[in-house]
């Protein structure tokens, strides 16, 4: 469902939406750890007379117990058919978490989806303003303008109607303001960015997940160059150790679904966890499933059009700076060097969407109506890089080294 505002059309998926809205539907109450594991949609207790495993990949031969791979399945469809009592084919998706079921489903016994949605605008609107007076206030009225230009360019509130795809971003943003507000209180960062990852993992379908390490992560810097002078080394290692471990909660959180299913039901999830995952990776050998098409298919999905209007507004922000450094020739040398410092990590932080394209390829290629959101990230982390070349960020107070 395509939603235009005036710099872009977004594309709201409501395909995920609608299979999340029947996972919720399709609990069996007397059966709760059984439907929390197996999430299956299309399920009617009592009624449902043939169960599917998690769905095989297409290369793969269909059994008894496996539904055959489809190109085209309408979850809108399968939904409106399920709550009708129409259905008699049921399908697991048992390989995520479906955390999501925790909030939706108490919800959808109050309140309409329509209801939801609306909720979910009304709360990101909030979230954004709160994240970016805490941005103004706890470092600068620059830096709070280059995050709000990076979230107009994906219609972030548009996006919070997508009850799939705003997950992420209510992490990212939640844990920044955390980090905003109890930076100096923080003892070990490595073990908050381990708990923000299994939790993205509990939470999320595979839809953007990079964005609940990345834009915490800039945070994190920012504020660590605002309150420490640190080696650029000590600033990679740092970088390099919240990052795995940020991976390690992600991944163990995964494998830990994986094996509760197996053990309890035997679904051979496992071994079909992996080849799916291995096939985001390498693909269908059948279509063209390369990196330079997957970075296309993002970047055309982003807007070329906004592309070229936000170096524009952020151009207009940081000129008058610019100028007065120009005309009282403020730069010198070991300014320069001691800002490209914290630069080095921005720009490191910039790259991980176009590594995320190329090592998912087949997944990036076909989600980039919402892959492409983690563009977000190359936007921000390249604003700030330069912000703070410039010296647009504030001076370090050379605190005590906290980590």
């Amino acid at each position: 469902m395509p939603i235009g505002t005036w710099l872009k059309t977004e594309t709201i998926f409501n395909f995920t939406d609608a299979l999340m809205v029947n996972t919720a539907f399709s609990i069996d109450e007397k059966k709760p750890f059984e439907s929390v594991l197996l999430a299956r949609r299309n399920y009617l207790p009592g009624e449902t007379t043939k169960v599917y495993k998690d769905s095989k990949l297409p290369s793969e031969t269909p059994d008894e117990d496996t539904a055959p791979y489809k190109d085209e399945v309408y979850q809108t469809e399968e939904l409106l058919k399920t709550v009708s009592g129409e259905v008699q084919e049921s399908y697991e998706y048992a390989r995520y978490w479906h955390g999501y079921l925790a909030i939706m489903r108490p919800c959808l016994m109050i309140m309409s989806y329509k209801t939801m949605q609306i909720l979910s605008f009304a709360f990101c609107i909030l979230l954004i303003l709160a994240f970016l007076y805490l941005l103004y206030k706890k470092v600068n009225l620059t830096t709070a303008i280059a995050f709000a230009i990076a979230i107009i360019s994906i219609n972030l509130p548009i996006v919070a109607i997508s009850l799939n795809a705003i997950g992420v971003f209510y992490i990212a943003i939640i844990y920044s303001i955390y980090l905003l507000l109890r930076y100096e209180k923080i003892k070990d960062i490595g073990l908050q960015f381990f708990i923000v990852g299994s939790i993205t993992c509990f939470f999320d379908l595979l839809t953007t997940p990079l964005v609940t390490f990345a834009l915490p992560a800039l945070v994190y810097f920012i504020l660590l160059q605002k309150n420490e002078n640190l080696k650029v080394k000590t600033l990679i290692m740092r970088y390099i150790k919240i990052g795995i471990l940020y991976l390690t909660g992600f991944a163990l959180t995964w494998g830990i679904k994986w094996i509760l299913v197996d053990v309890f039901f035997n679904k051979g999830i496992i071994l079909n966890a992996i080849h799916q995952v291995i096939f985001r990776i390498n693909g269908d050998k059948t279509i063209k499933d390369t990196v330079q098409y997957a970075l296309f298919r993002n970047f055309d999905a982003f807007d070329f059009y906004t592309l070229k209007i936000i170096p524009l507004l952020f151009l207009m922000t940081i000129i008058p700076k610019i100028v007065i450094l120009v005309k009282n020739k403020e730069f010198n040398k070991e300014t320069l060097k001691e800002n490209c410092k914290y630069a080095i990590i921005y720009f490191i932080n910039a790259i991980l969407p176009i590594l995320w394209f190329s090592v998912l390829k087949n997944h990036s290629i076909h989600h980039p109506f919402f892959t492409n959101r983690n563009l977000v990230i190359l936007i921000v982390s390249i604003e700030i890089a330069i912000l703070s070349i410039i010296d647009m960020l504030p001076d370090n107070k050379k605190m005590k080294n906290k980590m």
